[in-house]
C-alpha cells in the first residue's frame, strides 16, 4: 500500500512535467486499488493522495488551494527534478504561483494565454515565458494576462505577460485600448502605494511586458537592485514608472528601460527620486501630469526619448537633482517643454525642444527657475507661445551652440538676479526681441548670432547689466516698424564690446533714460536711422566703435 500511494504521488509528478493527462489517469485507476489498512502511515498516504488527485482534477483556482499548495511542497521534496514546466487554463498546472514552487531553480515556466489571478511572489531564479512576439497588436485571447500584484526578489526574467488589477480587461490590441480609454480618473493623484510590479533586493530582465489600469505605480524599485526593462509598454497607471532609495537612502539600484511606452497615467509617466535610472529610446507621451519629473539628488541619463503631448510639463528637474538629456524631442506638452528649479544642475545636449504649448497660455521652451545651473549644449528650441529660453531668480545657466527660433515671444529672457552665459548660439527669428534682459539681470553673450527677430536684437531694461561679447545683432526688423537693433533704457548698464551692429530700419544702438551702457570696438553700420541715438538722462561711454 505504500509502493501504491508513493507511485500515484510520483505518476502526477511525471504528469506535470510532461503535461500529459494519461499519467492522472493512470494515478487515479491505481488509486482505486487502494485496499483497507489498519497502518495508520499507509492510510494517511492512501487518504492525501486521494485529495491530490480530487485537487488536480477538479480545482480550477489553485492559488487559493491548501491542499494543492501542500501536493506541490511535497512534489517539490522528492527530488526528480523539473527544468521546464507549461502553465495554462488547459494545463494541469494552471497557476504560475505554483509553477514557481514546482519548478527548480533555474527552470523555465512556459505560460500559456489566458486569465491567471492572485498575488505573485517570485522568490526563485526562474525564466517566465509567455507570448514570444510583441505584445502590441495582439487581442486579449492571445496573451496571458495576470491579474494582481507581483514583487521580484531574484535573478528573474520575465517576457510576453500583461500584468493589471481588472480582471475585465478587453481589448482588440494594446495600442487600441490605449487610445481608446485615455479617459479615466484623472484625480487619483497618488502615486504611492504598491506597485503593480515591485523590484526589490534581486536582479530582474523583464522583456515585452504590459502594465496596465492601475492607480498606484505601474512599476517601482525599492532597495537595492538591478533590473533591465525593454520593449514594454505601462499605460493607465497612477505614475508609470517609480524609481526611488529613499527607504534605504541609497543609491545602487541600477535600472535601465528601453525601448518603453509610458503613457495616460494620472500622476506623470516616470518620477525619478534619489536613483540613477538609464533610460533609453523610450516614448512618454500623452500622461495627465509631468512626463518625466526627476528631483531629490537623482542622476538619471536619458537619451534619444520621445517625450511628448503630456499635459503639463515635458521634464521638470528640481531639488538638487541632475542627470543627463541627450538627443532627447521634448515636444507639444501643454506647458513647459522643461522646467529646471531648486538647485537642480541637468545636463542637456543634443535636445530638440519645440511646440510646448496650449493655446492662449504663454509657456516657455525651457525656464531656468530659482538658483538652478543646468548646462543646455546644442539643442534646438523653436515654436513656443512665449520666449525660448526663460531665466530668472538667481538662475546661471549654461547655453552653448543653440538654435533659438521662431518662438512667439522673445528668444531668451533673463530678468530678475539671473546671470546665465549664452555662446555661439543663434538666436533669429522670434517674433520679438532676439534677447531681453530686465531686473538684476547680469548674463553674458558671447559670439552669438542675432538676427532676423521681429523687434529688437536685445533690449536692456530695469537695473539689468548684461554682459555682450563678439556677437552679430544685424536684421532685426518688420517691415514698417522702425526697432533698434539694441535698446538700453531704465538704469540698466550693459558692457557691449567687439560686436556687429547692422541692418535696421531705426537706430543701431538706442539708449535712453538713465542707462549708462559701456561701449568698446563695435562696427555700428548700414542702420536705416542713426548708428548711435543717446536721449533723457542716458550717460553711455563709446571706446574705439
Amino acid at each position: 500500500e505504500t509502493l501504491k500511494g508513493y507511485e500515484v504521488l510520483w505518476l502526477i509528478k511525471l504528469a506535470i512535467i510532461s503535461g500529459e493527462n494519461d499519467f492522472i489517469k493512470e494515478a487515479t485507476e491505481i488509486a482505486k486499488t487502494f485496499a483497507e489498512t489498519d497502518n495508520k502511515a499507509e492510510k494517511t498516504l492512501q487518504a492525501r493522495m486521494c485529495e491530490y488527485l480530487s485537487a488536480i482534477t477538479e480545482s480550477t483556482d489553485l492559488a487559493n488551494n491548501v491542499v494543492k499548495d501542500e501536493l506541490y511542497s511535497n512534489l517539490y521534496s522528492i527530488d526528480l527534478g523539473i527544468k521546464e514546466i507549461t502553465v495554462g487554463p488547459t494545463q494541469i498546472v494552471k497557476s504560475i504561483h505554483l509553477a514557481i514552487k514546482m519548478v527548480d531553480a533555474g527552470g523555465t515556466i512556459s505560460v500559456d494565454a489566458g486569465l491567471y489571478k492572485g498575488y505573485l511572489e517570485v522568490y526563485k531564479n526562474v525564466h517566465i515565458i509567455g507570448c514570444r512576439d510583441s505584445i502590441l497588436n495582439k487581442s486579449s485571447d492571445e496573451l496571458p494576462i495576470f491579474v494582481g500584484m507581483c514583487q521580484i526578489h531574484d535573478s528573474v526574467k520575465i517576457e510576453g505577460i500583461v500584468f493589471t488589477t481588472n480582471k475585465n480587461i478587453s481589448f482588440g490590441d494594446l495600442d487600441v485600448y490605449i487610445h481608446e480609454n485615455s479617459d479615466f480618473d484623472s484625480n487619483r493623484r497618488k502615486y504611492y502605494g504598491i506597485p503593480l510590479l515591485l523590484f526589490s533586493s534581486c536582479n530582474a530582465i523583464l522583456r515585452n511586458v504590459g502594465l496596465l489600469d492601475f492607480k498606484y505605480e505601474g512599476i517601482s524599485f525599492d532597495s537595492e537592485c538591478k533590473a533591465e526593462i525593454s520593449d514594454s509598454i505601462i499605460s493607465h497607471c497612477g505614475c508609470g514608472a517609480y524609481f526611488s532609495s529613499s527607504f534605504n537612502n541609497n543609491t545602487n539600484t541600477q535600472i535601465s528601460i528601453t525601448n518603453t511606452q509610458i503613457s495616460y497615467c494620472a500622476d506623470g509617466g516616470v518620477i525619478i527620486r534619489y536613483s540613477n535610472p538609464k533610460i533609453t529610446n523610450c516614448e512618454i507621451f500623452s500622461n495627465k501630469n509631468v512626463g518625466i519629473s526627476i528631483c531629490e539628488n537623482a542622476v538619471p541619463v536619458i537619451e534619444k526619448c520621445n517625450i511628448h503631448n503630456n499635459e503639463r510639463n515635458g521634464v521638470e528637474i528640481q531639488d538638487s537633482a541632475s542627470g543627463t538629456f541627450k538627443n532627447c524631442q521634448i515636444h507639444d506638452n501643454k506647458r513647459l517643454g522643461i522646467w529646471i528649479r531648486e538647485k537642480a544642475a541637468p545636463v542637456v545636449e543634443e535636445c530638440k525642444i519645440y511646440n510646448n504649448k496650449t493655446e492662449g497660455e504663454l509657456y516657455s521652451g525651457i525656464l531656468a527657475d530659482d538658483d538652478s545651473t543646468p548646462q543646455i549644449n546644442r539643442c534646438e528650441i523653436s515654436g513656443h507661445l512665449s520666449d525660448g529660453i526663460w531665466e530668472r531668480k538667481q538662475a546661471c545657466g549654461t547655453y552653448t551652440n543653440c538654435d533659438i527660433h521662431n518662438n512667439e515671444q522673445c528668444g531668451v529672457e533673463i530678468q530678475d538676479s539671473a546671470s546665465g552665459t549664452f555662446s555661439n548660439c543663434e538666436i533669429h527669428n522670434n517674433t520679438l526681441q532676439g534677447v531681453s534682459a530686465c531686473g538684476d539681470a547680469k548674463g553674458t553673450f558671447k559670439n552669438c548670432q542675432i538676427h532676423g527677430n521681429n523687434s529688437n536684437g536685445i533690449w536692456i531694461y530695469g537695473n539689468a547689466a548684461p554682459v555682450v561679447e563678439k556677437c552679430t545683432i544685424q536684421d532685426n526688423k518688420t517691415e514698417n516698424m522702425n526697432k533698434p537693433g539694441i535698446v538700453v533704457s531704465g538704469d540698466s548698464k550693459p558692457s557691449i564690446s567687439n560686436c556687429e551692429i547692422c541692418g535696421h530700419l531705426s537706430d543701431g544702438i538706442w539708449e535712453k533714460e538713465r542707462a549708462s551702457g559701456t561701449y568698446t570696438n563695435c562696427n555700428i553700420h548700414n542702420n536705416e536711422q542713426r548708428g548711435v541715438e543717446i536721449q533723457d538722462s542716458a550717460s553711455g561711454t563709446f571706446k574705439n566703435c
